[in-house]
């Protein structure tokens, strides 16, 4: 029996347990350690506006603020790795965001292993560049989702890849047997005004149709914001777990791409995961393995008038194959060159 790679994952809360479980259940030693991003940063504003300036115009640097953040929420991040892994080595550490620690933290890790991947499923900017390049020597690879990241930021010679899903047990217990009570359903934030798109979308449906819209507001007005069709507008996002069942309680999800960003989102992969049929606005989405056009529709001015049509449609089985071909350990198989 051959020895299976002991890895690492380290996040910010978004992932869940079952993604620790389910690796050590088939190809991987796996540990994750979820860190707490939620940290109230002390700060005393006449000091901080002095050292802000200071760094402006002395050394040039206008990340004053954010550097001020990081380094203070890694100090707890280091604690909790610290008690967590100091007497552990790992094949493989899977870094999430990078860009979010440290240097400090980046140099303790690589005592504990040859091996630092980092993966974004974000796009990167100018602010998420300077925190790269500190201690991109310290990362063996660098990965990146966005298409638009890797032709931007050279420097740091992303590599493209996919997002990836992971089964929840509690999920996997109803994916086949929940009985969709909504047409339609998203869950997001408004960034890009996807209120707009999605009222849009939703006027080229015919017929009275039962939707369940959940749109993270933030702090934008709510005078400003659409209500024609009465979406549930939320302070704050919602769990995974309710995140899932509003997506198993679907016949159809929304995938709302956001204009600056070029790569496919979890929402679209969750959702095939789950075998629900997808409106999407990324134009690329034919690229994707499981892509099938009764179950994939590619929403823009010229399609717009055959998406009533796409909705009557039921969903097409296809390959699992062409699935789990995005499943979180074949994932890792290929950016670790494990195949």
């Amino acid at each position: 029996m051959s020895i299976k790679p002991k890895i690492l994952i380290i996040e910010e809360g978004f992932l869940r347990k079952d993604i620790e479980f389910y690796l050590n259940s088939v190809d991987f030693e796996a540990k994750l350690i979820s860190l707490n991003p939620n940290i109230q940063i002390k700060s005393n504003k006449y000091l901080d506006k002095i050292l802000n300036i200071y760094n402006r115009v002395v050394k040039k640097n206008i990340y004053y603020f954010e550097e001020k953040s990081i380094k203070y929420k890694n100090r707890f991040y280091l604690n909790q790795i610290k008690k967590e892994i100091e007497f552990l080595n790992f094949d493989y550490i899977l870094l999430i965001v990078p860009y979010h620690y440290s240097s400090q933290v980046i140099n303790y890790l690589s005592k504990h292993t040859n091996k630092i991947i980092g993966y974004s499923w974000d796009s990167i900017n100018n602010k998420k560049e300077h925190q790269l390049i500190k201690f991109n020597n310290k990362i063996s690879k660098l990965f990146c989702y966005d298409k638009n990241s890797i032709n931007n930021f050279t420097k740091l010679n992303l590599i493209y890849t996919t997002n990836f899903y992971y089964p929840l047990e509690e999920i996997e217990i109803y994916k086949n047997t929940t009985r969709p009570v909504n047409k339609i359903s998203y869950v997001g934030n408004l960034a890009d005004r996807r209120d707009v798109v999605i009222e849009e979308i939703l006027d080229n449906i015919e017929g009275k149709v039962e939707y369940d819209i959940n749109i993270v507001k933030h702090d934008f007005k709510q005078s400003l914001l659409k209500d024609k069709y009465k979406f549930n507008y939320l302070e704050a996002g919602i769990s995974l777990h309710d995140y899932m069942k509003i997506t198993l309680n679907s016949e159809i999800i929304l995938d709302i791409q956001l204009g600056w960003q070029n790569g496919f989102t979890f929402r679209i992969i969750e959702a095939s995961y789950l075998k629900k049929k997808i409106i999407t606005t990324n134009q690329f989405a034919t690229e994707l393995k499981f892509y099938h056009p009764d179950n994939i529709f590619i929403y823009n001015e010229e399609t717009k008038h055959l998406l009533n049509d796409f909705s009557l449609k039921p969903y097409t089985e296809i390959d699992s194959s062409l699935i789990e071909y995005y499943r979180i350990d074949n994932w890792l198989k290929r950016i670790l060159e494990l195949e």
